[in-house]
């Protein structure tokens, strides 16, 4: 007898992660895609919380888009009361990201079973160094 597998979208889960951080727990999942390279790589998994204020530049927000789609990009600045985000491998600003659109803040990445804090001077650091030489791209 074999093992099915079979794996599960984001939208699946969106009940379930809503009432998970609302109650001041944190989400732990594998993330898929490469707009987040090299930080986030693939197989790693992030841990996410409820923002507890208002985000500041460089936080890297869960949100949903208006299409649907589930999103983990930087915050590289603010216009009009709304993020302007941007994934560390991508030169595109997404600019509107409405803070209700936000589901949670990345506080980790876990890779190989190692819990890596993003509110360490090297992340921090790395982060401002990114989105300066980012910019200067565009």
């Amino acid at each position: 007898m074999q093992a099915s597998s079979s794996k599960a979208s984001l939208s699946d889960f969106a009940e379930l992660f809503a009432e998970q951080l609302t109650s001041g727990g944190s989400v732990t999942f594998e993330v898929n895609g490469t707009s987040m390279l090299p930080l986030i790589k693939k197989g790693d998994s992030v841990v996410i919380v409820k923002p507890r204020s208002m985000l500041k530049k460089y936080d890297i927000p869960f949100y949903q888009r208006s299409d649907g789609s589930y999103v983990l990009h930087r915050i590289v600045g603010f216009k009009d009361g709304k993020y302007i985000c941007r994934g560390d491998h991508q030169s595109a600003d997404e600019y509107g990201v409405e803070p209700e659109s936000v589901i949670g803040v990345a506080t980790h990445i876990v890779r190989g079973g190692k819990r890596i804090p993003l509110d360490s001077f090297r992340q921090k650091l790395y982060a401002v160094l990114r989105v300066f030489f980012t910019g200067l791209k565009q």
